[in-house]
C-alpha cells in the first residue's frame, strides 16, 4: 500500500506547530477559480522580520497575500500556511484579522457615504483588530485618531470620503492609516509605491518604515512584514531582511533584497533561473525531471 501523503493529513485549525516561528507557507499550492496558480510554494519569514517579493506579471503575487489574508476566492488546494505556530486553514478573513494579519491592497475601492474618520471611529470601537472587550471611550478614540493620523501625516484626509476622488498618494496613505489602526502583528502590502508620485512616495515609505518599526532594533521588533514591489521604490525606505523572486508558481530565487533586486534590475527575471548562488537552474532542471 503506497505511503499517504504527509499534506493530506493537514493539522487541526490552529493548532500550535512548536518548530515554527513568524509566517510559514509549507509546500502550498494555491488556485483561483480551479486553476492552480502557484504550486508548492515554500516561504518563511521569521517574526520581527520584513521581506519582499519580487515578480514579473502574472506571476501570482497578488494571489500568495490574498491567500495569508484568506480571500474567498483563492483556495489553499494542498499544503499549509501557519502564523506563529498556528495553521490558518480554514479559518475566515475575521478570524485572520484578530490573530493579527491586515493586509493592504494594490487597488482599494472608494467608499462614499462614510468618511475615513467615521471608519476609523468603527475599527476602534472594535479594538482594532476585531477582538471581545470594552470598547474604548469616545475621547480615547478620538485622541487615539488624531494621534496616529498626525504620526501618519494623514490628518487632512480624515474627513474626507474613504478614497472617494483621492489620488494615488492619498489612496495609499489612507490604507497604511487604516492597516495601523488594527494594531497589526503580520502585515500585508500589496504593491503599495503602485501609482505614486515622488511627493508621495516618501510620505508614504515613511508611514511603511514606522509600520513596521524598521527604526527599532531587530531584538524589539514585533511586526513582521511581508511586501510585493514591481518597481523597487519601497527598498528605499524600508531596509528588508530578505527578497525573494517569484516566478513560474515558486519562490525560485532569495537572497540580500537590494541585490535580488538590483540584479533583476540589470539582467532581468529570466536571469533569475541561472543564477549559480541560488542553484535555480538545478532546481528546474530536477523539477522538468521528476
Amino acid at each position: 500500500m503506497a505511503s499517504q501523503n504527509p499534506w493530506m493529513q493537514k493539522p487541526a485549525r490552529g493548532e500550535p506547530q512548536p518548530s515554527d516561528d513568524g509566517l510559514v507557507v509549507d509546500s502550498a499550492t494555491l488556485a483561483v477559480a480551479d486553476r492552480v496558480v502557484l504550486r508548492e510554494l515554500s516561504l518563511h519569514v521569521p517574526l520581527g522580520e520584513t521581506h519582499v517579493i519580487f515578480g514579473p506579471n502574472g506571476a501570482g503575487k497578488t494571489t500568495l497575500l490574498a491567500g495569508l489574508m484568506g480571500m474567498p476566492h483563492v483556495k489553499i488546494v494542498w499544503g499549509d500556511i501557519r502564523w506563529r505556530g498556528a495553521s490558518l486553514l480554514g479559518f475566515d478573513i475575521t478570524e485572520r484579522v484578530r490573530r493579527g494579519l491586515a493586509m493592504a491592497f494594490q487597488r482599494p475601492p472608494a467608499v462614499s457615504g462614510i468618511t475615513l474618520r467615521r471608519l476609523t471611529e468603527l475599527i476602534l470601537s472594535n479594538n482594532g483588530n476585531g477582538n471581545a472587550g470594552a470598547p474604548p471611550p469616545p475621547e480615547e478614540v478620538q485622541q487615539r485618531i488624531f494621534t496616529l493620523a498626525e504620526r501618519l501625516d494623514v490628518l487632512d484626509l480624515l474627513d474626507r470620503d474613504v478614497n472617494a476622488g483621492f489620488s494615488g498618494g492619498e489612496t495609499k496613505r489612507s490604507e497604511i492609516f487604516q492597516v495601523a489602526l488594527q494594531n497589526p502583528q503580520l502585515v500585508l502590502l500589496d504593491e503599495p509605491e503602485s501609482g505614486v508620485d515622488v511627493v508621495n512616495m516618501d510620505r508614504i515609505g515613511r508611514m511603511i518604515r514606522s509600520l513596521l518599526q524598521r527604526d527599532e532594533r531587530p531584538g524589539n521588533r514585533t511586526v513582521t512584514g511581508l511586501i510585493i514591489t514591481h518597481s523597487g521604490y519601497i527598498l528605499n525606505y524600508v531596509n528588508a531582511d530578505c527578497g525573494h523572486v517569484l516566478a513560474d508558481g515558486r519562490i525560485i530565487c532569495s537572497g540580500n533584497a537590494r541585490d535580488v533586486f538590483e540584479h533583476i534590475h540589470e539582467h532581468g527575471f529570466e536571469a533569475c533561473a541561472q543564477c549559480p548562488p541560488c542553484q535555480v537552474a538545478e532546481r528546474l532542471r530536477r523539477r522538468r525531471e521528476s
